[in-house]
């Protein structure tokens, strides 16, 4: 179950009958992926609900419910597409695991350091089969769209590690990435909710790219926060993921800029770049105003989701549909003035917020217990 202080996106956070009514829905969504991820294999059980045990976000599940009841009714049908979704998403995060070598996730330990790359990697398969499995009961377009979502989120992962260290990587390139591995999941968690809904083709295509759009927005923030946030906030240090290699929308625009030809020197030498590289990076980035055309970017997503949802009846769950967007942002963290941009210039995306303030605070674990049997 969705537990009893989970904050709500509604305008009437106070009206506990709709907010009863999308928690049942959460559990029913819980329930299915339960029944899913079990196995009488007592070493694949095990593996597979480790990180369901381990609880998440539900911030796909949640985005195909509202999807649904935004367009018109949440039915078995919705919890079902939803489930399928998120059990998608939990077969990439074992693989992902896998490949960057990651030995935490979800505040324990990964499934590739419990028990090993091999089980860790079957056990991604045998979610991914099931993803697949239950979104064939949640009527003849949905298991296409999963199958579809699939082949993107593999095809943008392996985009990626083509480009690693790749200094003639640029900006195209990187948003054919972040459209595969982020925003091609979103995007179908609100497909399915709408078709489970019955919706008609332009507001299930408004819903789509609704959650394409967020989803670009959302990988975008969390680049940034490699380049900007504290070892503190994020338990690495910053520029982590730059030291190994991999190069997000702020560099490859300071990279086409004036000082693009320090930054490849920087950058053709071998990886992991020393720590005194990494600075350099870092403060070329800073001084050019890439930071803060990145943070414009990320309101400018924002924006054009808004502007998607235009061809959805207006509504509470519409317009929790765009507080659950801006709630699932990364903040990120505010820079020092440079010569290219003042503080009062600085985009509502780059400063840090109390996140008491978003209308959706996704931090509830979901699922967060093994419903009882009945």
């Amino acid at each position: 179950m969705v537990p009893s202080d989970h904050p709500w996106p509604f305008e009437m956070a106070t009206d506990h009958r709709r907010i009863d009514t999308y928690r049942g829905h959460l559990a029913a969504v819980t329930a299915i992926i339960w029944h899913a991820v079990r196995s009488t294999d007592p070493v694949v059980d095990t593996a597979c609900t480790h990180l369901v045990r381990a609880g998440g976000k539900g911030f796909r599940p949640l985005v195909s419910v509202l999807s649904a009841a935004a367009v018109g009714e949440v039915t078995h049908r919705t919890h079902v597409a939803a489930a399928s979704c998120e059990l998608l998403h939990l077969s990439t995060l074992y693989h992902d695991d896998v490949i960057d070598g990651a030995d935490l996730r979800r505040g324990t330990s990964s499934a590739n350091r419990a028990w090993g790359e091999r089980l860790a990697v079957l056990a991604g398969n045998r979610l991914t089969a099931s993803a697949l499995e239950v979104a064939s009961r949640a009527g003849a377009d949905v298991p296409p769209i999963v199958a579809s979502t699939y082949r993107q989120l593999v095809e943008g992962e392996r985009r990626e590690s083509l480009l690693v260290g790749c200094t003639e990587y640029d900006i195209a390139d990187y948003l054919r990435v972040i459209d595969g591995k982020t925003a091609s999941l979103i995007a179908a968690a609100a497909r399915v909710g709408a078709i489970s809904a019955d919706a008609p083709g332009t507001q299930v295509d408004a819903v789509t790219a609704w959650g394409r759009t967020v989803g670009q927005a959302y990988q975008v923030a969390d680049d940034l926060l490699d380049l900007t946030a504290s070892s503190a906030e994020t338990g690495k240090p910053a520029g982590n993921d730059l030291r190994q290699g991999v190069f997000t929308l702020p560099l490859l625009d300071a990279m086409s800029g004036r000082d693009g030809e320090e930054l490849r020197r920087l950058l053709a030498r071998a990886r992991p770049y020393p720590q005194a590289s990494v600075e350099r990076v870092l403060t070329l980035i800073r001084r050019c105003g890439a930071i803060e055309r990145a943070s414009r970017r990320v309101d400018e997503l924002l924006a054009g989701a808004d502007e998607a949802l235009a061809a959805l009846p207006p509504g509470p769950e519409r317009s929790a549909l765009q507080g659950l967007a801006r709630s699932v942002i990364p903040t990120v963290a505010n820079t020092s003035p440079t010569p290219h941009a003042s503080a009062a210039d600085t985009p509502r995306s780059a400063v840090t917020t109390s996140t008491t303030d978003a209308p959706l605070a996704v931090g509830a674990r979901f699922p967060a217990s093994e419903p009882e049997p009945v």
